[in-house]
């Protein structure tokens, strides 16, 4: 309610052209709505404000909707998190795009700094990342690649550059 006094108030007070605001409505029947609410203001001959045009779109779907996302992007992140293993997702820029606990711990990277990183230089050890981009230029171009859906065992490469042996597998 404030926020929808405030907005108003500086509609009407010529501080903001336009209105734009979600929130929720009550019914006639007692259940919530939410609502877009579009407002602008109208003045009469002589400037002074006359009245507003509002409109308002149920948005009720959209919000259920991104609620939903929301939790299961919660649900995903907690499941990574707690994963006894490494995960490391790339985007096709070849950029780190997701980062667990445990890839802080195994790679010696906090997920802040690794999240953005080029993944072949951050955990691909120099002799192997000609290959490795490669490999990503065939999967992107073909969607194909000989190192999907399997276990491998390869050098990765640690933040203080010492290499150890790990087992990985790629999925697209």
């Amino acid at each position: 309610l404030a926020a929808s006094i405030n907005a108003l108030t500086a509609l009407w007070q010529g501080e903001s052209p336009t209105l734009g605001l979600e929130k929720r409505y009550v019914r006639k029947d007692g259940s919530l709505v939410w609502g877009e609410l579009f407002a602008s203001l109208q003045r009469d001959a002589a400037g002074k404000p006359a009245y507003d045009i509002s409109i308002v779109n149920d948005v009720s779907e959209r919000k259920r909707l991104e609620e939903e996302l929301r939790a299961s992007e919660e649900r995903r992140r907690l499941v990574l998190d707690n994963a006894h293993d490494a995960f490391v997702a790339m985007s096709p820029d070849g950029r780190v795009a997701e980062w667990n606990r445990h890839a802080e711990i195994t790679f010696g990277w906090s997920r802040a700094e690794a999240v953005g990183r080029l993944l072949s230089e951050t955990i691909i050890p120099p002799q192997f990342r000609e290959a490795h981009q490669l490999g990503l230029a065939r999967f992107l171009a073909t969607g194909e690649g000989p190192l999907l859906n399997r276990v491998l065992e390869v050098s990765a490469l640690r933040r203080d550059g010492r290499e150890f042996p790990a087992e990985i597998s790629i999925a697209p």
